[in-house]
């Protein structure tokens, strides 16, 4: 339960839009792709968002004000975690990537990535 079965089911629903061709190369294809790509970094700093903000929430919000209060409230917190995890793909991850593919093919004879 929680962000993996999210994952799994959202590409498991890519999967079969994409294996029946209604959506072939639609925008939602592509989102749940992209997510799939960011979802370490998704993963990784989840929890020290949802730590920060519950502290800096803690005593101002009407956290339980009412139902479509708290649904905002995760809404946005999931948008803004993925747009963190994101930019944490782009800035840290994809980089390290890089570098250690290009450090471990120039320690293979010939220098082949493969």
């Amino acid at each position: 339960f929680g962000y993996g079965k999210f994952v799994s089911t959202g590409s498991s629903a890519a999967t079969s839009m994409q294996t029946t061709g209604v959506a072939k190369h639609s925008l939602l294809i592509r989102a749940v792709a992209m997510v799939g790509t960011w979802s370490f970094s998704i993963y990784m700093w989840h929890q020290p968002l949802a730590q920060w903000a519950i502290m800096k929430a803690r005593g101002k919000i009407g956290f339980w004000q009412s139902r479509f209060h708290f649904v905002i409230l995760t809404v946005i917190y999931i948008g803004i975690c993925i747009a963190i995890g994101a930019a944490m793909y782009y800035l840290l991850e994809r980089p390290s990537i890089r570098l250690r593919n290009k450090l471990l093919s120039e320690k293979r004879p010939g220098g082949s990535a493969n």
